[in-house]
């Protein structure tokens, strides 16, 4: 109780100091007040003292208090939109795979074909929801594979073993998701508008030749963060007999009830409809999942109650997604991204190699999206980092495919809409995941940044940019 006070009350301060602070520099008073407020929702986050719900009011509240917004209205539009129901929605799919014997048979088949260890089942885990994010979106992704996660958990009956095995589990499945959405430009928005703006700038990369060069780097990137997360935070293995017990419970399951036959038919539908809506603009990737979360409540398909929706934590999860994603809007619309963007400019000599300008990028770029939405990064950064390589006679392909990867790969804070999702269940801690984070960031820092002319084949990179390149 001690330490939640003495939290509260230096986040408190934080906020008044931040109010009365005026501008530093080119940083703007009312970026500084944001600045402040962020700080003192992760000091309040890291120090759990107070519960999410409460955490995430008092945010809304304090934006107009500290002047950073002009009414509590403003304050609530950074994020009471179509994120809060598309968030829900997908919540609602992954409670109906939970309502389903899915999940077991699953695992249970699992299981019995990998190595009966304490990695071999969390491995298959973390490469199944990293394959799956190449051609599906990650928030998408998550919200389903964190069904088979809670089986899998469930069949711990040790708490402290459960609780070991979780944080390494969900902490593997935020990276492995991100990793994952790098390896094609259907695993990510991101992806997608990055190659836009290469294509406005009259630059061009085909999906061919973006999977020839992100492969290899997820293939590495992959390997050692299991390697990373294995050391860091080592998993529990089941008993033998559990193992086998579960093995033998699978030859017993009943065959799909009807309405796991409606739900596999409607979430099938779904990832089909996902897979291809990079290719028609109508199809946007939010209603899809919105569409089938709704059409699981149906009458006459009722996989899963609203009742059931109501009463699960949802609601608070999503509160909690929709409310850090709104404060970074509100960072970015302070001005803090445009000062951070002219900073970095300014720190690139007057003609740079391709490793300095693609090793400062990814670092800038990972700083930033550990605390602002991941596509607002790129969305600022793409068309200055295209031009500024033009003028100085580099490639660049060779830097925004970094910046696109780096965007995808926010591990240091649970600000993330992906490790959103999984933070406050109870296996991890803030602290939890910053100490694996820092190794990973570094370590995604290092391999794309590495990312220079003699690391691509020439052939990796179209002839439009090779031939605006000369130009």
């Amino acid at each position: 109780m001690k330490k939640n006070s003495i939290s509260i009350f230096i986040s408190f301060s934080i906020m008044v100091i931040g109010t009365l602070l005026p501008s530093i520099g080119p940083v703007s008073d009312r970026g500084v007040s944001a600045i402040a407020l962020v700080l003192a929702m992760v000091l309040l986050l890291a120090a759990q003292a107070l519960p999410i719900g409460v955490m995430c009011f008092l945010c809304i509240l304090a934006q107009p208090l500290m002047g950073i917004t002009e009414s509590l209205s403003e304050s609530a539009s950074y994020w009471a939109n179509y994120l809060f129901f598309f968030v829900i929605m997908a919540f609602n799919i992954g409670l109906a795979f939970s309502n389903t014997t899915l999940p077991r048979r699953v695992l249970l088949f699992m299981l019995e074909h990998v190595k009966k260890d304490a990695r071999g089942p969390v491995l298959a885990i973390w490469l199944t929801t990293a394959l799956l994010s190449g051609i599906i979106a990650n928030f998408a992704v998550i919200a389903l594979m964190l069904a088979f996660a809670w089986e899998y958990l469930s069949l711990f009956d040790d708490p402290v073993k459960k609780k070991k095995t979780g944080r390494c589990l969900l902490l593997g499945m935020c990276a492995s998701t991100e990793l994952g959405g790098n390896i094609t430009p259907l695993g990510s928005s991101i992806n997608i508008m990055v190659i836009n703006f290469l294509n406005d700038c009259g630059f061009s990369i085909s999906y061919a030749k973006w999977i020839g060069i992100s492969l290899p780097l997820f293939v590495i990137l992959f390997f050692l963060m299991t390697r990373i997360l294995f050391r860091m935070c080592p998993p529990e293995a089941l008993s033998q007999p559990k193992i086998q017990e579960c093995i033998a419970a699978n030859q017993t399951l009943r065959p799909l009830s009807a309405k796991e036959k409606k739900l596999l038919a409607i979430v099938s539908v779904m990832m089909v409809l996902l897979l291809i809506s990079p290719f028609i603009p109508e199809l946007k990737s939010e209603l899809i999942i919105v569409a089938a979360g709704i059409l699981l409540m149906l009458p006459g398909i009722e996989v899963v109650k609203y009742d059931q929706l109501a009463k699960s934590e949802a609601f608070t999860q999503t509160i909690y997604i929709c409310c850090f994603i709104g404060l970074a809007g509100i960072l970015s619309s302070a001005g803090v991204v445009d000062v951070l963007t002219a900073g970095f400019q300014s720190m690139m000599p007057s003609r740079p190699s391709v490793f300095i300008v693609v090793a400062l990028l990814c670092v800038l770029t990972i700083v930033l999206c550990n605390f602002l939405p991941a596509a607002a990064v790129p969305s600022v950064l793409t068309v200055p980092m295209i031009t500024f390589c033009a003028s100085v006679n580099i490639d660049p392909v060779l830097a925004v495919i970094p910046l696109a990867m780096c965007s995808n790969c926010s591990w240091i804070l649970p600000l993330d809409p992906i490790s959103l999702l999984t933070y406050g269940k109870g296996y991890y801690t803030l602290m939890d995941m910053v100490k694996p984070g820092l190794v990973l960031t570094a370590m995604t820092a290092a391999v794309t940044g590495g990312l220079d002319g003699p690391a691509v084949p020439a052939s990796l990179t179209s002839s439009s940019s090779r031939k605006q390149h000369r130009r």
